[in-house]
């Protein structure tokens, strides 16, 4: 049976990965965690008995993620939707739908919307898009 730890460094940490323009899913990837689980941790509260202990194994894995040097070009991580949202709705106004695509760059069709709608903050790999 593994160790069983309270999350609050562990999630201080994410949150200041966070802070640095890592979202929950580049924190899973190189945590080799599921996204899910450090979004978990994104949401504990900064005290109190309500928060459930994490493996060892788990807090180990998120304190080892350094800070990102730089958030430069070409850096994957959370951008600005504004930018990131023109050229989906041109394409949505020239007739292509979200659902063609998602399919073309391999992703799933609720990505596009979020970037056609501007959330303010998304997720893009660079790498995926050509």
């Amino acid at each position: 049976m593994s160790t069983r730890v309270p999350p609050y460094p562990a999630a201080r940490w994410a949150v200041r990965l966070r802070g640095q323009g890592m979202s929950a899913q580049d924190i899973a990837d190189r945590a080799g965690l599921s996204v899910t689980l450090v979004r978990r941790i994104l949401r504990t509260p900064s005290h109190g008995p309500t928060a459930r202990d994490i493996a060892q194994t788990t807090a180990d894995a998120i304190l080892g993620i350094p800070l990102p040097a730089h958030r430069g070009p070409g850096a994957p991580g959370l951008a600005d939707s504004a930018e990131a949202s023109r050229l989906p709705a041109d394409l949505a106004r020239a007739g292509w739908p979200a659902t063609t695509l998602a399919k073309r760059l391999d992703i799933n069709p609720r990505t596009v919307a979020e970037v056609h709608d501007k959330r303010p903050r998304l997720h893009l790999d660079p790498a995926r898009v050509e």
